[in-house]
């Protein structure tokens, strides 16, 4: 496989040339053309987002759509009060996932026990994104064989915890992201490379098999 594309598994950004992305939208925005995207209803935005569950839903049958979300669950203070609505809308997320058999992309903040409580034992993938936290979670987490770990710039903190679950995860259950961040997706990629002690090549074709395992399609930006 050679030329492979950087893969960047969630981002909020149209993608550069050279990379093949998965951006995340919201019910309401537009779809973006020849390019992989997600949709989902953000847990901080379940008061508003719920009431477009219809929109949602068309989106989710677009066939440039790889996945449901980036839906989950957040206990940060100013959320708190939202839980009951974030589960509750977080559930049908997961059924819609089900339903559809496209992976599920999680945000996950304070909420781990819950989440795997939630999370069937079986069916689509299951990505959470923006991982952070350290090995004994990573561990814990990926127990269960539909579960991966996406890294973003945190990455770039050698001494981070995400930085050391990153090195003790097998290949097969690691994703490279940029989130929001405005960091070049070639930087994590280099990071990663340096914290596994291997070439960026490698990386790629790493992130590739995964690509397709996870989402059953090409790794180069479709056309149309």
């Amino acid at each position: 496989m050679n030329n492979l594309p950087f893969i960047d598994f969630h981002t909020h950004k149209p993608p550069p040339p050279g990379v093949t992305a998965v951006v995340s939208l919201f019910p309401s925005d537009p779809v973006p053309a020849r390019t992989y995207f997600s949709a989902g209803i953000h847990p901080w935005y379940v008061q508003t987002q719920a009431e477009e569950w219809d929109r949602l839903v068309e989106k989710i049958s677009h066939p440039l759509c790889l996945a449901v979300g980036e839906c989950g669950m957040d206990r940060m203070p100013r959320f708190r009060q939202t839980l009951a609505l974030q589960e509750e809308i977080f559930k049908r997320q997961i059924d819609l996932s089900a339903e559809t058999g496209k992976p599920l992309v999680i945000h996950c903040v304070r909420c781990y026990d819950r989440l795997l409580r939630l999370l069937p034992s079986s069916g689509p993938p299951k990505i959470i994104h923006g991982f952070t936290k350290g090995p004994e979670l990573a561990e814990r987490l990926t127990e269960r064989d539909d579960i991966y770990l996406s890294f973003g710039p945190a990455l770039l903190r050698e001494k981070s915890k995400a930085a050391e679950s990153f090195r003790i995860l097998p290949p097969e259950r690691i994703l490279l992201e940029t989130d929001a961040s405005e960091i070049p997706v070639r930087r994590i990629y280099e990071a990663a490379a340096s914290l596994r002690g291997t070439t960026v090549e490698n990386i790629k074709r790493i992130m590739a098999e995964n690509f397709s395992r996870i989402f059953k399609k090409s790794v180069f930006s479709p056309k149309s």
